[in-house]
């Protein structure tokens, strides 16, 4: 149960880490030919980076650079050719993206800039550039079914990718069935208790819900900062909406209000207290307190409005 490592040529654009080494994939074969027109892409998480510190500590890692890749990996959970571990998917292609930008998979920085540090943010198009082998050289273009999932920073970039995907491969015309099972990616949650006039907006962070007694609305995710810092792909139909009422598009940066732009069909794995949105993002302390149950309790009814907006 071996994946192996497939780094995409230099040559292309959008096909670097975060360091500028090669990005790429890792690959396995159906093992029986009854599979050969399934296909299973993984995008891993890893969380992301946001200042300089951050980013430039990734490149040290194989979250920031293909350096620290191995040649193989093993299979596991829906890119496993075990029947036992994998029954529904076993016998299909394994695709996994390894996760060295930072961005959620959905950068687009090509070139570094003083304004990122140096550092390179490709991380929708190294998706493109491998669909582009996986159609050349794996055939998926023939696919007849195509799993897309990924967990934490790798479900929100399924998520964000998932359309894009689909209309590349033109699942439709090509008769493919695509759908996708992201595990702990809806991130950012919407409709909070303490922001009802602005619903698109995620919930205040620790600091500003507690440590400022909610009198401003603040924390990552209220403004355009960081889909700047990344060029993020925006799914279009979503942005084009938003301009079309006025709104400001780097709202379709948050999966609750990117949600019902996206036409693919999705199963939706979350986790109502996701401790690492909690203590990492929001900067709760990790301790348990009366405030800090309070910032869970406000966190966790706040997913859950977010969620039952739209699955009710």
């Amino acid at each position: 149960d071996i994946l192996n490592l497939e780094l995409l040529d230099k040559s292309l654009v959008g096909s670097k880490c975060s360091d500028g080494s090669q990005a790429g994939f890792y690959y396995q074969a159906p093992p029986t030919t009854n599979g050969q027109t399934n296909y299973v892409i993984n995008m891993q998480g890893g969380g992301h980076c946001i200042t300089q510190s951050s980013c430039q500590q990734r490149t040290h890692s194989a979250l920031g650079s293909s350096k620290y890749w191995k040649q193989t990996m093993s299979g596991g959970g829906s890119y496993s050719n075990s029947p036992s571990e994998n029954p529904y998917f076993y016998d299909a292609h394994h695709i996994f993206i390894p996760y060295c930008c930072g961005d959620w998979h959905i950068g687009q920085v090509t070139e570094p800039t003083n304004e990122t540090w140096g550092l390179y943010f490709d991380g929708h198009y190294i998706v493109k550039n491998i669909l582009d082998v996986l159609i050349e050289k794996y055939d998926i273009s023939k696919a007849k079914n195509i799993l897309i999932n990924g967990q934490s920073a790798g479900a929100i970039g399924t998520f964000m990718n998932l359309d894009f995907i689909a209309d590349y491969l033109n699942t439709t015309e090509n008769g493919i069935r695509i759908k996708a099972a992201p595990n702990s990616g809806w991130f950012f949650a919407g409709n909070t208790s303490d922001q009802r006039s602005q619903p698109m907006m995620p919930p205040n962070d620790y600091e500003h819900y507690i440590v400022m007694n909610d009198a401003t609305n603040g924390g990552w995710g209220h403004d355009s900062s960081v889909p700047d810092l990344w060029d993020a792909y925006l799914q279009p139909n979503c942005v084009e909406d938003l301009k079309s009422k006025g709104k400001d598009t780097w709202h379709c940066f948050s999966v609750h209000n990117l949600y019902p732009y996206i036409k693919t069909p999705v199963f939706i794995m979350n986790n109502q207290f996701d401790s690492d949105e909690i203590t990492n993002e929001m900067a709760m302390p990790n301790v348990v307190n009366a405030t800090t149950e309070q910032y869970v309790e406000y966190f966790g009814a706040d997913m859950s409005s977010s969620l039952v907006n739209y699955l009710m």
